[in-house]
């Protein structure tokens, strides 16, 4: 265990690639228990097999991170199998993507799924697992938002209102849970090198790269490294915080 890490367990949501997976990794590698949650089977195994290789502890549930249900007994399961939940890293979201538009030719099909990735899903997990952290009178909540919550990034209105919204979320659940001594911050990515960036068109890429003043895209590991500096006790006196990590695409 990490001299920095009181927490021993975490649920890592969407945790089959990307950010998921090196946070994952990251917080294994300080001796966090993690508790991998992905509809993505491959890309789970996958991912539990890097955190075994390097010796730390994992387990992994095949679930809809965006559906109540399997939320709630995901959650049940993870604490039976692993004990008391102590942190929760709410990683599950996505843009539009392909779909990308302004909304005046955007669906409301796309605007509701995207809304529902990235902030009723944040909302749903954190009250999942609320219960064991206020019983335990510790614990961590570290949501994923984005520096488009505060740029308002172009053909994204749906993805930067969800986002700012898990800003506001985040704000909110501190002050209320802060009598029982669980810290809620948010980390907001900026432009990362994931799959999901490789896939967009080599002049779209090159500009989101131009518009960062430390002149490169971000890695999930730079990420995965802010979430686990919010999980540890080096953040304790931190809560209701937004740690923007984008290279100074956006700073305030």
């Amino acid at each position: 265990m990490s001299e920095r890490m009181r927490i021993k367990t975490a649920i890592v949501t969407a945790s089959a690639n990307g950010l998921g997976r090196a946070t994952a990794i990251q917080l294994a590698s300080e001796g966090v228990h993690v508790a991998l949650v992905d509809m993505d089977e491959a890309g789970l195994a996958e991912t539990a097999r890097l955190i075994r290789d390097a010796g730390g502890a994992v387990d992994s549930w095949i679930a809809d991170c965006t559906a109540e249900s399997e939320i709630i007994s995901t959650v049940a399961a993870a604490t039976k199998m692993l004990g008391p939940i102590e942190a929760l890293v709410n990683n599950v979201g996505g843009s539009a993507g392909k779909d990308a538009a302004p909304l005046h030719e955007q669906s409301a099909e796309v605007i509701m799924k995207v809304i529902n990735q990235c902030l009723i899903a944040t909302i749903l997990w954190s009250r999942a697992v609320l219960p064991q952290l206020r019983e335990a009178g510790y614990g961590k909540i570290v949501s994923i938002a984005s520096d488009a919550a505060f740029a308002g990034d172009t053909n994204m209105s749906e993805y930067s209102a969800a986002k700012a919204g898990v800003v506001g979320f985040t704000r909110a659940m501190a002050r209320e849970q802060s009598t029982f001594g669980i810290n809620v911050n948010a980390i907001a990515p900026g432009p990362i090198r994931t799959a999901a960036l490789d896939r967009l068109a080599p002049d779209v890429l090159a500009r989101a790269e131009a518009g960062i003043p430390l002149g490169h895209l971000g890695q999930p590991s730079d990420i995965a490294k802010a979430v686990a500096f919010m999980a540890s006790t080096d953040a304790d006196f931190i809560t209701g915080q937004t740690l923007i990590v984008g290279g100074g695409r956006w700073m305030h």
